[in-house]
């Protein structure tokens, strides 16, 4: 049995503790303003929310009987299609991003809310929709495995329908004193309102001076006509500073009314005493709404409590509810299913709209998979017999002659491997960083399970590594396959040595003895073990690797049909450092220029530097929670990547 002692990198670990694994959203104060612009004097805005969705539907079905029967029919198709592709829509990665026109229609000053306050609304749907709210943390732990990523994003539009330049809003002067709900007429230039952009091509949102009580109301998918198709949200319940107004000051009734908009339905069935319920799965059935701020749990005994024998009490905090913007924070996966049923089924033109064209990237369909424990300690371990540092490490090369090290992956048939993220802890290379490394994929049909034929490489020099670790030592390696990998479903991504020439290279791994149990190695006569072979290290190990998965139709996520070369991101989301992982056509030693741009097409962040390395950094502490694009430059060539910040 093989020997050894242990190294503990604490400089290592602290990084990666910080940087690396650290995706747990850190509580935070909210950021979302409750300021009011004392400027202009407000209407006193309700205490209660009034969401209009569903008496808009029942105006609509009254002036158009047949609405109704193709409603239900609506329902039950959609119903039929997350029924039987429910893991599928629920557990998907794929991110959509919906064009989105805000359209302020106003009589006076203060109906006309500031650019701010549009924006400060697009950015709280991004939040909620993608769960990178910062109350998000206030999830009951009973349903925090329900919490859900909705993979959907709005952007609004750069491109009007006639294809020119825009910044996604219109400003309608009009001289009605306010809006209702049964008449739609801020919706038309001939009643005082704004006509709709294609609505297959847009989400529009109409804000302006609603009458009553009312936050705003939504049109389901089929549930009117095209010409009304949207959102409306009264003015001051509209983002978050601005005449947003306590208790509708974070923007969660555009994030309720969105919903209704892609298919959701109030979280009680807008029948009172357990009549009806919401058609999803995850939502437990409560009696009826509920207002304010209620205490978990809310049980059977309160107004808008559980129905008998559902427990633990009521989801209120969900944002279908009617509770206030500070205590709803929460979409469930059932919930995100029928949405993204909603989206890809009967709003699916919007998913190849341009509006915003030339600016957000198209659907992200890759991401990082990884054995590595979230709570391990970064390792490195050295054979005992090696006394001298550089000769030899347990992951690694070359005491023993080993020829590869490799991880056991199980993953969707339905991805293919693109890359791979290697942490190396150590270097040691006489031949000055001029001898390979390769990176490497393998079937899993060896004996025992073992790795078998190799399905892709790519080389890599051991300077390439060296850089990395001299530049940040918990700095990862990327390699980008030739062609991305197909696989059966399991299948071994690691890399490979020549043990002759005289390096040593240490891969980083789990501390001893914690699960998962993954690691394998190549002997030199090779044959392969799993690390907890009595004939290898008798113990339970992984490594700290991370194949990059991808939709096999779709190797690249930006829009630009020209001149580009392939990178990728990790981790996304984001903590501190974004590592950038640059294809084998950029490694040509010519300047590149790396530029993180907002959601308002501000450069935030930006590194110019000699393509030497293909991995590179950057430090993004100081950017806010949200999403950005990547833009790599090299001299003609542009690139692009979506990426998420959550601290």
């Amino acid at each position: 049995m093989k020997k050894y002692t242990l190294i503990l990198l604490t400089a290592i670990g602290f990084l990666f503790a910080k940087n690396t694994f650290a995706q747990l959203r850190a509580t935070a104060t909210n950021i979302h303003s409750a300021a009011v612009n004392n400027q202009s004097p407000q209407k006193v805005g309700p205490q209660q929310r009034n969401c209009g969705t569903m008496d808009y539907l029942a105006k609509q079905i009254l002036a158009n009987p047949s609405l109704s029967a193709r409603m239900n029919d609506q329902k039950q198709r959609l119903k039929n299609y997350v029924d039987n592709h429910y893991e599928e829509l629920s557990q998907q990665k794929v991110i959509y991003t919906i064009p989105t026109v805000v359209h302020v229609v106003y009589r006076n000053a203060t109906e006309n809310i500031s650019d701010a306050q549009i924006i400060s609304q697009i950015t709280v749907l991004n939040e909620d929709f993608r769960k990178l709210n910062t109350d998000v943390g206030s999830v009951p732990a009973v349903w925090a495995n329900l919490a859900a990523d909705a993979g959907i994003e709005f952007c609004l539009a750069t491109r009007d329908p006639q294809g020119n330049a825009t910044n996604g809003i219109t400003r309608t002067s009009s001289t009605q004193s306010s809006f209702d709900v049964s008449n739609n007429n801020m919706k038309f230039n001939s009643t005082g309102g704004k006509n709709a952009w294609p609505t297959d091509q847009y989400l529009n949102i109409w804000v302006c001076n609603l009458d009553g009580s009312l936050l705003g109301y939504a049109q389901f998918p089929g549930g009117g006509s095209p010409s009304t198709d949207g959102v409306v949200v009264d003015y001051d319940d509209f983002g978050t500073t601005g005449t947003a107004t306590p208790p509708f000051n974070l923007g969660r009734t555009a994030t309720h009314e969105v919903g209704h908009w892609l298919g959701l339905y109030h979280i009680w069935g807008d029948e009172p005493n357990c009549a009806a319920d919401d058609g999803v799965a995850d939502t437990p059935q409560q009696k009826d709404k509920n207002y304010g701020c209620p205490s978990f749990p809310q049980g059977s005994s309160q107004a808008g409590g559980s129905c008998s024998g559902s427990s633990p009490g009521a989801m209120f905090m969900n944002y279908m509810d009617y509770v206030d913007d500070a205590c709803m924070y929460m979409f469930t996966n059932g919930q995100k299913a029928n949405m993204i049923a909603a989206l890809t089924q009967d709003r699916a033109p919007l998913l190849t709209s341009n509006g915003c064209s030339g600016v957000i990237p198209n659907p992200n369909t890759c991401d990082s998979i990884t054995n590595y424990a979230a709570n391990a300690t970064p390792q490195i371990y050295r054979p005992s017999e090696v006394g001298a540092t550089g000769t030899g490490w347990v992951s690694g090369t070359n005491s023993f002659l080993d020829k590869a090290k490799a991880d056991k992956y199980t993953a969707s048939t339905g991805l293919q491997i693109k890359g791979l993220w290697i942490y190396f802890g150590a270097l040691y290379s006489p031949g000055s960083g001029t001898s390979t490394v390769t990176y490497k994929v393998w079937n899993a049909n060896g004996t025992a399970g073992a790795p078998n034929t190799t399905l892709g490489s790519q080389t890599t020099t051991t300077l390439n590594i060296y850089n990395n670790l001299i530049l940040n030592p918990s700095q990862p390696t990327y390699v980008q396959f030739p062609s991305q990998i197909a696989h059966t479903g399991t299948f071994y991504a690691g890399v490979e040595f020549d043990p002759s020439n005289g390096d040593s290279i240490a891969v980083v791994t789990n501390t001893m003895n914690l699960s998962p149990n993954t690691a394998w190695e190549q002997w030199s006569n090779n044959v392969w073990y799993a690390y907890d072979n009595a004939n290898s290290w008798n113990a339970q190990m992984s490594h700290l690797m991370f194949p990059v998965l991808c939709s096999p139709t779709t190797t690249q996520d930006y829009s630009y049909p020209v001149n580009q070369f392939d990178i990728e991101v990790f981790p996304n989301p984001v903590n501190d450092i974004l590592y950038i992982g640059l294809s084998n056509d950029v490694l040509n030693q010519q300047p590149i220029e790396i530029n993180v741009v907002n959601m308002l097409g501000e450069v935030v962040a930006s590194k110019k530097m000699l393509a030497n390395s293909s991995t590179v950094s950057l430090a993004l502490a100081d950017l806010s929670n949200g999403l950005y694009v990547l833009e790599v430059k090299q001299n003609e060539k542009v690139s692009f990547k979506k990426f998420q910040v959550a601290h």
